[in-house]
């Protein structure tokens, strides 16, 4: 398990942690980009660390996944100031940060549009993240994000004139 931060949309240092299995060189998760399953919480000051889930583990962990644990604002990670920054208006940085990371988990090549499943609870099914434009072939993770198949948010038609499919 390791922590990283990246910078969000107003420049934020936004944590999250990844976790898998390293490379033979003890450095990087993988040899290349690599399944990898981001997952984050943000809504009523929750806080979300990294703990042994028994299944994640199993079914994803040792068949060479990546997991991420995205600690997005909104949540309780860092106390009311953190959870009350993206509440009401200021909704949006929730989304910002989760693509943030995602984009960071790709530039780092963590993982690829392509290779990279997001999750998320309560909120995340309220509505899109307005920055992400879906488009697809995009190298973007944020565009990746608001394509994601499966998802029972609402399909915003991709840059080729084809809906997103739903679940």
């Amino acid at each position: 398990v390791t922590q990283h931060f990246v910078a969000s949309g107003d420049g934020t240092k936004i944590p999250y942690f990844v976790v898998g299995q390293r490379s033979s060189d003890g450095g990087s998760y993988s040899t290349g980009p690599g399944p990898t399953l981001l997952s984050g919480y943000g809504g009523f000051e929750v806080a979300n660390t990294p703990g042994y889930a028994g299944v994640l583990g199993r079914l994803w962990l040792a068949r060479g996944g990546t997991y991420v644990l995205a600690n997005i604002r909104g949540g309780g990670e860092f106390g009311p100031d953190w959870h009350q920054a993206a509440l009401k208006a200021n909704r949006q940085r929730a989304y910002d940060d989760f693509i943030a990371i995602a984009e960071d988990l790709v530039q780092r090549k963590v993982t690829s549009a392509k290779h990279l499943g997001i999750q998320g609870g309560s909120n995340w099914r309220r509505r899109w993240p307005r920055k992400a434009s879906p488009a697809c072939g995009s190298t973007s993770a944020a565009r990746a994000i608001a394509c994601v198949p499966g998802s029972n948010r609402p399909s915003p038609p991709c840059a080729c004139g084809r809906s997103a499919p739903r679940a």
